[in-house]
């Protein structure tokens, strides 16, 4: 495949956005970290043009997304205004809140997910 794609970062990409949709409907608690490890190479390093691309272009793969309704343990409800980056192991995002105030938070604070 490295020799099919190395001239084609774009066809690259899709293919590995493609591989973490599939990835996300049967292992989506573990789609962040194989969102970061389909950026390393060889050596065990981070290709970070890649993991740059990865990570803009899987936003709508995510377990939380933009647009979602929250119930947060101390801000009440409020809805997913913007994704800010993820790690490994957690999504920090804006929550625009019923008081009409923006508010970052992360995914391993207490909140639930409101069916909208």
């Amino acid at each position: 495949m490295a020799r099919v794609i190395r001239n084609n970062f774009d066809d690259y990409i899709m293919e590995l956005v493609y591989s973490l949709t599939l990835y996300s409907k049967y292992h989506p608690e573990k789609l962040l970290a194989e969102i970061n490890g389909s950026a390393l190479k060889w050596d065990g390093t981070t290709n970070l043009r890649v993991l740059r691309a990865l990570r803009n272009k899987c936003l709508n793969i995510l377990p939380i997304k933009v647009g979602d309704h929250i119930k947060h343990s101390v801000y009440g409800k409020g809805f997913v205004d913007k994704i800010c980056f993820f790690t490994d192991s957690f999504i920090v995002f804006d929550v625009m809140f019923e008081n009409k105030k923006i508010t970052t938070i992360s995914s391993d604070e207490e909140f639930e997910l409101l069916k909208s």
